[in-house]
């Protein structure tokens, strides 16, 4: 899953709300990785969760247009919801 922004911004903070349901429908999400970029082709590892939650709530400090949601291995991704908090440059 890619998140496009209007334009760079500085990204404070993601809140990732994973799929609501049965454990094994969340545990989809174990590895869940967040890559950012600032043209869309060269990506950079920004966050990998540790472990399946029903939130995770990612602090961040840089700058991207980009943002890239995406797991280890080949799968299924559902998430429910993707909130995305900063400021544009």
């Amino acid at each position: 899953m890619v998140i496009k922004l209007d334009k760079p911004a500085h990204i404070g903070h993601i809140q990732i709300v994973n799929r609501t349901g049965t454990k094994d429908l969340q545990a989809r999400a174990s590895g869940l990785t967040l890559s950012v970029s600032k043209t869309g082709k060269n990506w950079q590892k920004a966050w990998q969760a540790e472990s399946v939650q029903p939130v995770w709530n990612v602090s961040t400090d840089t700058t991207a247009q980009f943002l890239k949601l995406s797991l280890p291995r080949k799968g299924t991704l559902h998430l429910n919801q993707v909130i995305v908090f900063g400021k544009p440059k």
